[in-house]
């Protein structure tokens, strides 16, 4: 690895896995964030594959954030890139569906694809807007590109809010999924 890349942890971050952990300390909690883990290291693969030189790595509560030295790279590296972390879960899924099936190989199955659904959905922050905003931007310009990606952002996360109310009263104690939708309305809106 690079000795100029620096990696990071936040204290919210850390009080988020303390917490998840104290909570439930048990494969069933840490299996879907190995598949997270994996999901993120396939994008920083394939930063490396196109180039990138990456510089700092923060880890967050609900993923990675990665930041690069200054380039130039193509709409097709960056699709590339943006896929990438799919794909992982993707070959994940094909792997692991190979395997003798107990609980918990089907759970890190199931996390994979949760990982994929949540992933594609054209919400900035997430690969599929990312992905949606250099599609649009190959066709008109980044601050059309960004404007289209401010809405959907706010219908999906308010829809993928209203799945997570639903799934916290169903459930009774599930609060993952509302948790991440809250982080991801203030990273994208409160900044």
């Amino acid at each position: 690895m690079d000795k100029s890349l620096n990696i990071k942890i936040g204290f919210p971050t850390i009080i988020f896995f303390v917490v998840l952990l104290t909570y439930n300390f048990s494969l069933v909690s840490i299996l879907p964030f190995f598949a997270a883990l994996l999901h993120e290291i396939g994008h920083v693969v394939a930063m490396k594959l196109c180039g990138e030189k990456i510089t700092t790595i923060t880890i967050l509560p609900f993923g990675i954030d990665i930041k690069k030295a200054p380039s130039v790279t193509s709409y097709k590296s960056d699709l590339f890139i943006c896929s990438a972390g799919i794909i992982t879960n993707i070959l994940l899924i094909v792997i692991f569906k190979t395997l003798p099936q107990t609980p918990n190989t089907t759970l890190f199955i199931t996390s994979n694809y949760l990982l994929i659904f949540v992933n594609i959905l054209p919400i900035k922050s997430l690969d599929g807007g990312q992905f949606l905003e250099k599609i649009i931007s190959i066709k008109y310009n980044i601050s059309t590109a960004e404007n289209v990606l401010t809405i959907t952002s706010f219908i999906f996360i308010l829809l993928l809010g209203s799945v997570a109310v639903w799934l916290l009263f169903s459930s009774s104690y599930n609060f993952t999924l509302l948790l991440m939708c809250m982080y991801l309305f203030c990273g994208i809106f409160l900044k």
